[in-house]
């Protein structure tokens, strides 16, 4: 069964999205006869469901997991099954599909892991092999009073202040993709710690790759999938994470090791370095798991789920 994909995306100027989206009800009013000749729409809001007369299915890779987020969802279902459409919804992590459950949402599910958009590349050996590159790569690795050094995500300290000191820098090479604050800089004194600054997610992927081993050191867990986890994946590295539902992948697919403590972090690492054939172990299971993670596999589930459920 062919499907014919429609996109409705905002003006290129400056701004211009802003103001599609103060008329897009009317907008949607005005076409909504047109509209209804489609099998599905995707929203990623519940706001403008109830003006759509057609299944929908509802992009919820972000959960905050609040009361209010949860009503939203129901009185979209509601308006839904008023209407007599169909409503499902795709989610990221089994965690999310289960909360929804838990909470009686009757929606249909499709559980679609976030991607990566790299094309499928081999393990290569590495020049010297005395020392393991491993990375970290972020918008921003700020700490103490960086712009951005209280943020859950973006504050560096367990990385470079806890876990750092713990590694013998004579066989690891740091490299750091991303915005490194004034502050954070204070704790980048060794030679072995390389900064690329803010990249292109074009160029950080070309970095990535020339890498071994993926770093997830944040310690805050979003409930969510990180799609950073993803793009380790896509460009064939090991992961050292801690245990947590952002990186659940980690787990499932075997590319990594996720651990509890500072600690275990520091020891992971070391681990890998002394035992290469576990290291590629699981460099090989992320060049297995790569294809299946990668935007254009998982758009064709999403349009194999739609094509299955109810019409």
């Amino acid at each position: 069964m062919a499907l014919r994909i429609v996109l409705f995306r905002g003006s290129k100027l400056p701004g211009g999205d802003r103001l599609v989206l103060r008329f897009l009800r009317i907008y949607i009013t005005l076409f909504s006869r047109k509209f209804s000749r489609y099998k599905w729409c995707l929203l990623f809001s519940t706001h403008w469901g109830d003006l759509i007369q057609t299944n929908q299915l509802l992009n919820f890779d972000d959960p905050e997991y609040t009361e209010s987020e949860l009503a939203s969802i129901k009185k979209w279902e509601d308006s839904c099954r008023a209407k007599g459409v169909h409503s499902a919804l795709a989610v990221t992590t089994n965690y999310t599909r289960m909360w929804l459950e838990n909470s009686k949402v009757s929606s249909t599910f499709s559980v679609i892991p976030q991607g990566h958009g790299n094309s499928k590349i081999e393990i290569t050996s590495k020049a010297d092999t005395s020392i393991l590159k491993i990375v970290y790569a972020s918008p921003y690795i700020h700490m103490d009073t960086d712009a951005h050094g209280n943020h859950i995500n973006w504050n560096a300290t367990t990385l470079l202040r806890e876990i750092w000191p713990l590694v013998d820098k004579g066989i690891f090479e740091l490299h750091l993709i991303g915005d490194v604050g004034v502050n954070a800089r204070r704790y980048i004194q060794s030679p072995n710690i390389i900064l690329h600054g803010l990249k292109s997610i074009e160029e950080c992927a070309e970095i990535l790759k020339s890498c071994d081993i993926g770093l997830y050191p944040r310690t805050k867990d979003n409930y969510r999938q990180a799609q950073k986890i993803s793009e380790y994946i896509g460009c064939i590295l090991a992961i050292v994470t801690f245990d947590l539902v952002d990186t659940s992948l980690v787990k499932e697919l075997e590319v990594g090791i996720s651990v509890s403590t500072v600690r275990e972090f520091a020891d992971a690492l070391i681990h890998l370095y002394n035992n290469r054939k576990v290291l590629e172990h699981l460099r090989r299971n992320s060049l297995n798991s790569s294809e299946d993670l990668s935007w254009k596999f998982l758009g064709s589930e999403l349009d194999r789920f739609l094509v299955e459920n109810p019409s």
